[in-house]
């Protein structure tokens, strides 16, 4: 796998919204955040998002929002 490279943008269309992402399709503004942008991603992945996901997903939002940084693995178990 290579590097990140940040200086790397890309621009996503999802029904006539723009999202601007890295090399690595990480969303690059936290605000930009919907259901649109989370299912395109998942499909990008070939993942289909149950109830179970959608509980993890948003707590680790949750806590991002709160923290403004990555939640550890300890405060995600």
């Amino acid at each position: 796998m290579e590097c990140f490279k940040p200086e790397i943008k890309r621009e996503i269309e999802i029904r006539s919204k723009k999202y601007i992402v890295n090399d690595r399709y990480y969303l690059l503004d936290f605000s930009a955040w919907d259901e649109e942008i989370r299912d395109w991603l998942a499909d990008k992945e070939a993942i289909a998002i149950g109830p179970e996901h959608l509980v993890v997903i948003n707590h680790l939002r949750d806590l991002f929002a709160q923290n403004k940084r990555h939640p550890t693995l300890r405060s995600v178990t």
